[in-house]
């Protein structure tokens, strides 16, 4: 598969978003550079079985993959559309501007600077984030959005995913003509990204026992401190709080 990172999108600590053009149409590539001991594994996984993609989720980039693939199937408006993955052998690549920040983004910056594979997730390709738009959206779109994505999470936790990162970088938007999805769009279509934190007891993972019922009032506190995009904790708050409560919340503190 052929293709040239073009624009940036965006870029975090551990990969960086790019537009690109494959056969004349547009996507978005999460890029992260990776072990040499992860991309072996990699390399002898059938990306074609999702048992196979399972056994593999200790590895965060393929729980990405996974997560991705199964809520897709689920809902396709309201999840990434994962089309492709390609590894590439490539040691100077670098996230950019990954050395400007703090000491932990330095350590990561020199460990990964000894890696010499990067592995590319090729997605749909979205108009922008929350970030780009929250300020500009009435109430009604607003609300439209709270809903959209309480929804997408409702749908995580039925399936016994647990996002927590969910912020405002995270949630991408399309424009659309379509005027419902079982709620009024007011021109927008919400979409949860970034799998790759995602916590489970699928995934024997202890970490989502302990942070959904020992962080409860935490979260909650956190959540009143902040706006209701602004937080990765609103996860929490949904997993353990009525949808009632939380719309009370939402009405009284989101304009």
């Amino acid at each position: 598969m052929d293709y040239k990172l073009d624009k940036i999108i965006h870029y975090g600590a551990n990969a960086a978003n790019y537009k690109v053009k494959i056969n004349k149409k547009y996507y978005a590539i999460r890029r992260q550079k990776i072990s040499d001991s992860d991309a072996n594994i990699i390399k002898n996984i059938d990306f074609n079985n999702l048992s196979n993609i399972y056994n593999n989720v200790n590895i965060r980039l393929i729980k990405f993959i996974y997560v991705g693939l199964v809520m897709n199937k689920i809902n396709k408006d309201h999840f990434l559309n994962i089309y492709n993955i390609n590894l590439i052998e490539e040691k100077k690549y670098m996230i950019p501007r990954m050395d400007r920040h703090e000491d932990w983004y330095l350590k990561n910056y020199e460990e990964m600077k000894t890696f010499n594979y990067c592995f590319d997730i090729i997605t749909e390709l979205k108009d922008g984030n929350f970030f780009m738009i929250r300020d500009k959206l009435n109430k009604k779109q607003l609300y439209s959005a709270i809903i959209q994505i309480i929804y997408a999470l409702y749908l995580m936790h039925s399936n016994d995913f647990y996002h927590d990162d969910i912020h405002e970088a995270n949630i991408c938007f399309i424009k659309t003509n379509i005027k419902n999805l079982n709620i009024p769009t007011y021109g927008y279509i919400f979409t949860i990204i970034d799998y790759e934190g995602v916590h489970s007891y699928k995934f024997n993972d202890s970490y989502y026992n302990l942070t959904v019922k020992f962080n409860k009032f935490w979260a909650t506190m956190q959540l009143y401190k902040n706006r209701i995009f602004l937080y990765k904790y609103i996860d929490i708050f949904i997993k353990k709080y009525s949808f009632i409560h939380l719309f009370i919340f939402i009405f009284s503190h989101s304009i």
